[in-house]
């Protein structure tokens, strides 16, 4: 389970990519861990895969705003 904190939300967000990754790179490098990992956030969870030197980010996606914006 991992919390993230944003600045500039200036608070925990529901979820973070890129610290799902750096979790999932850490504990390979650190622990030997090897195969998908689930990273847990407050909002959901996402599973990272390990192949080669890339990392491979699985999950779902969920609407969390919606508006509109007037460019004129």
């Amino acid at each position: 389970a991992v919390r993230t904190y944003e600045r500039g939300v200036e608070g925990e967000v529901l979820a973070c990519g890129t610290g799902a990754a750096a979790v999932a790179s850490i504990a390979r490098k650190l622990y030997s861990v090897h195969g998908p990992l689930t990273i847990r956030f407050a909002g959901g969870e996402v599973e990272i895969h390990h192949i080669g030197n890339e990392l491979r980010m699985v999950g779902g996606a969920n609407r969390v705003f919606e508006g509109m914006v007037d460019l004129f």
